[in-house]
């Protein structure tokens, strides 16, 4: 089977958000941050994250991560008495994502990429969190949900039914590559073929199951020999 693209997810697969944690929170809480309490912050962050993306899902209606991101920040505000302004910590947290690093996997990925197909960036992002980074990266396509209104696991598959239609390689060529199940769910919906970048080495519960798994993106390029037999 020859992949004639790759489509490749941004944060978390690429760009390693989680090494600015202490600078989120910090900007955020202020007086009230407690280094202790990180895993705390981080934690009940993605809890409502989680939440807060399945309702995004089941709506027609986009709604952009600026405003989620916000909502959140008001409920976490709200549960535990900060003082900060729920805006003001969306925008820090949109900051600090353009401003995060490379994986290091990832930077030796790029750097030893040979072009052998075409190399798109999907991801479910707002511009100002992605453009800053878009500029350190050679691809040939870029899918932002900002731009598509619709993010990758939305119910309707209207995120790959877009990239499938502005594209004209036929989906049984494309492998998306991510970190998360919305990378795998949603493009399995659609019959794109998909591989999971665990470097975490965790287990996979959902019950859409990623068609390949690698642990490095080094083991991209023998993954594709593979594939293509």
């Amino acid at each position: 089977m020859r992949i004639s693209a790759i489509s490749i997810d941004m944060f978390q697969t690429l760009i390693n958000v989680d090494k600015r944690a202490e600078n989120i929170w910090r900007a955020i809480l202020g007086e009230q941050y407690h280094p202790d309490s990180i895993k705390k912050y981080i934690q009940e962050y993605y809890i409502f994250l989680s939440k807060a993306m399945g309702k995004v899902y089941e709506t027609n209606e986009f709604i952009n991560l600026r405003t989620i991101f916000t909502d959140i920040f008001s409920l976490i505000k709200h549960n535990n008495n900060y003082n900060f302004i729920a805006e003001e910590a969306a925008d820090i947290l949109m900051e600090e994502h353009s401003k995060s690093c490379f994986f290091t996997d990832a930077t030796a990925f790029l750097n030893q990429w040979n072009h052998s197909c075409e190399l798109w960036i999907s991801s479910d992002a707002d511009h100002i969190m992605i453009d800053p980074l878009l500029s350190k990266i050679e691809f040939d396509k870029k899918f932002i949900s900002e731009d598509l209104k619709a993010y990758k696991q939305d119910k309707k598959n209207r995120f790959f039914k877009k990239v499938l239609l502005e594209t004209c390689i036929d989906r049984d060529e494309i492998l998306h590559i991510g970190d998360s199940p919305s990378d795998v769910i949603g493009a399995k919906n659609v019959g794109i073929k998909t591989c999971w970048i665990n470097r975490l080495k965790t287990e996979w519960n959902k019950q859409s199951t990623p068609d390949y798994i690698i642990y490095d993106l080094m083991e991209l390029p023998e993954l594709l020999q593979r594939i293509e037999g």
